[in-house]
């Protein structure tokens, strides 16, 4: 491949060839021919070229800056629609609570429930939310006691629902005619294990809903709304009672835009859905007055401020250019009265310009400048690890600096090389990448080479090189060479790889401590605050112990007796006796299984602490665990948890605790493993059994032996 690119630049070459002459230039033209300008007028065309594209970028940029004036107002619009969506919710949610509780009664339990106790509950719900309470059987006829006013159909479809579906329902803007008698049932079904099903129905007034609209829309002008499904409204931010029921124009379903609200006035409208009532919205709306004057007055501001720029800047330009001028054309007439009159004793006044007196002179401060900063470039090239190159088609030539010549075989001042043998340099991986983009550049489809890729060193090791080059043409369009530089990346690279595994990591482990504790603070029963908040202390410590295990040993795992030695060190008596025994060979547990372990012998030792061996001063606890060896016990890990000498725990409690589920959950979910428990009289047995591919690290057991 390499070498049909070379031919392909030699033809690409050979098809243009140069000219023998270069067309004459402008020197070649006679003088009366040209046509010149002065230099006033190129100083002219100079300030306009320097000012039209600051003007250009000036006007661009106003407009940006209206155009964010713009967004900032629609984004304030949106959070204001954001924010009464959530009161809204609110105000919906609590009347939706207060009925599931009432619904929750256990007085509606069992075959025959206690209505007038019911009856006297809901009375005092129905008092505390303003609205009558009726409880519905499943044919939607109210419970005896219970009637009140009769249910507009719409109520009757949200208890259906309710009834069918388990969940409660909200209905649309309910009611005809005068504004008291529109209202929005909602509807919580009844839990019942057994028998028929019940429903409880309220209604909400629209008067309810309207007020934190009221609270919300505070900005002269403003006005928020809320609308159903059918794009009714039903509560308003001002003139409730005369819009209510109303239905919205078509033209007001975006998510925001420009409408004519129901008084007539032309509104700027942000709408925001509610959450679990499927097309309720809630629009925010500020005058379009408000809206266009958000950005067209900082576009006036900036306009006339630019304005005013340009005139300074005209002012400034035309004075700076008149200190250029008069020394030119003071010159000028000295050369002209030199040249018709001999006449050299004709002054010429000072100037502010030092570059006519010192052309000469400057010229060669720029040439020893030069100098300078071209060995000043060499040396910073090659400490910020950069190298120079370029390729001649025509004679396949790759030409480098010293830094590239390093990575070939003979080491500085190797000498030059085709491309084929360049490219035997390249990464095997890498060849192709760069075999197609001198394809590209040889079709002419582009004329810019920027790739990252490999190099092998003679040594074997592998230094990546980032290289940006460009074709150069001749006058005729044939290619003449490429040419650009090269930067070794090879510690940009790899250190970009190692923050990318190091932040999957850490990513990885906070999700999973922040999933522990939020599982721990969701799960832990709250009773008594001190014992809720010891609960809570204790597990988080337990991780808290489980991630400092992990950290010291480089996130890679822990030792199995280390984890119990930790667990169980708070327990140990201060005189020295031994109430705990640890028996087990050395196990090199997985990163992944150190947290839920943690959790399940900490659980275990609580346990002990409070109703179990460790309660008292002559309780022991014994913890082993072996590796199944035999037949059918391959790949197996047990643990066995014994106490004993504790208070006597001959049966097994009625019911599991918190501290049991947690054990359970752990071992079969994260670890899949099964747990089995024996209350005898000496103290529990706790039997564990977990899958070493789970529990181990590199998912086998190693050689067993000893962990003493």
């Amino acid at each position: 491949m390499s070498s049909e690119l070379a031919a392909g630049w030699k033809a690409r070459g050979a098809t243009k060839p140069l000219p023998a002459n270069p067309p004459a230039g402008p020197e070649a033209a006679p003088a009366g021919a040209r046509r010149t300008l002065s230099l006033r007028a190129h100083l002219v065309l100079l300030t306009l070229l320097a000012t039209l594209p600051v003007l250009a970028m000036g006007t661009a940029a106003a407009w940006h800056v209206a155009g964010n004036y713009r967004e900032a107002f629609e984004d304030r619009l949106r959070d204001s629609a954001r924010g009464l969506s959530l009161a809204i919710e609110a105000e919906i949610g609590i009347r939706l609570t207060t009925l599931a509780a009432l619904a929750a009664s256990p007085l509606l339990d069992g075959s025959a429930p206690d209505l007038p106790a019911f009856q006297l509950h809901a009375r005092r719900t129905a008092e505390a939310m303003g609205s009558p309470v009726i409880l519905l059987r499943d044919d939607l006829t109210p419970v005896p006691g219970t009637e009140g006013q009769a249910l507009h159909p719409g109520a009757l479809d949200a208890a259906r629902s309710a009834l069918d579906t388990g969940r409660p329902a909200v209905s649309n803007l309910l009611g005809e005619g005068a504004p008291e008698r529109h209202h929005v049932a909602v509807a919580v079904p009844v839990p019942r294990e057994a028998g028929s099903r019940m429903a409880v129905v309220a209604r909400i007034d629209p008067g309810v809903l309207a007020a934190p609209l009221a609270a919300g829309a505070t900005t002269p002008g403003s006005l928020a709304a809320l609308t159903d499904a059918r794009r009714r409204i039903v509560a308003r931010s001002r003139d409730q009672q005369r819009f209510v029921g109303s239905a919205i124009a078509p033209e007001a379903a975006a998510g925001i835009g420009l409408a004519r609200s129901l008084d007539g006035e032309d509104m700027f409208y942000a709408l925001q859905q509610i959450r679990g009532l499927p097309g309720w919205r809630v629009a925010a709306a500020q005058p379009a007055a408000a809206h266009r004057a958000s950005w067209q007055r900082p576009l006036l501001a900036l306009g006339l401020g630019g304005a005013l720029a340009m005139l300074a800047a005209a002012l400034g330009a035309a004075a700076f250019g008149r200190r250029i001028i008069l020394p030119v054309d003071a010159l000028t007439r000295k050369a002209r009265n030199v040249a018709r009159n001999g006449d050299t004793l004709m002054g010429v006044p000072p100037s502010g310009v030092t570059e006519f007196e010192a052309l000469r002179g400057g010229i060669a401060e720029a040439e020893i400048a030069l100098r300078t900063g071209e060995a000043r470039f060499l040396r910073a090239a090659k400490a910020a690890r950069l190298s120079a190159w370029d390729w001649d088609p025509g004679a396949d030539l790759l030409r480098g600096s010293p830094l590239l010549e390093e990575d070939a075989e003979g080491g500085p001042g190797a000498p030059a090389r085709s491309l084929a043998a360049f490219l035997d340099l390249v990464h095997p991986e890498d060849r192709p990448l760069m075999r197609e983009a001198l394809r590209r550049i040889q079709d002419g489809e582009t004329d810019e080479l920027q790739e990252e890729f490999r190099l092998l060193r003679p040594d074997g090791s592998v230094r990546w090189l980032h290289s940006i080059g460009r074709a150069i043409l001749r006058p005729d369009g044939s290619l003449r060479e490429v040419a650009g530089i090269s930067m070794d990346v090879t510690e940009r690279v790899e250190g970009g790889r190692s923050r990318d595994a190091l932040a999957r990591e850490v990513d990885h482990r906070a999700k999973n401590a922040l999933a522990v504790v939020q599982s721990i603070l969701r799960l832990t029963p709250v009773g008594e605050p001190r014992a809720f908040a010891a609960a809570i202390e204790g597990r988080v410590g337990a991780l808290v112990r489980a991630h400092s295990l992990l950290a010291e040993q480089g996130w890679f795992g822990a030792d199995l007796r280390s984890l119990a030695e930790r667990e169980l060190a708070p327990y140990l008596p201060p005189d020295g006796a031994v109430r705990v025994v640890l028996d087990g060979p050395l196990l090199s547990l997985a990163a992944s299984a150190v947290q839920p372990l943690t959790m399940v012998l900490h659980e275990l030792v609580t346990n002990a602490a409070r109703h179990g061996a460790l309660s008292g001063t002559a309780g022991r606890v014994e913890l082993s665990w072996r590796v199944g060896r035999r037949a059918g016990e391959d790949e197996l890990v047990r643990l066995s948890w014994s106490e004993s000498d504790g208070p006597p725990t001959e049966e097994a409690p009625g019911q599991r605790g918190f501290g049991s589920r947690v054990i359970d959950s752990t071992v079969r979910g994260q670890l899949g493993g099964n747990v089995q428990r024996c209350w005898s009289a000496p103290g529990l047995t706790c039997e564990i059994v977990v899958p070493a591919a789970r529990l181990l690290a590199g998912g086998r057991p190693a050689p067993e032996r000893s962990a003493a």
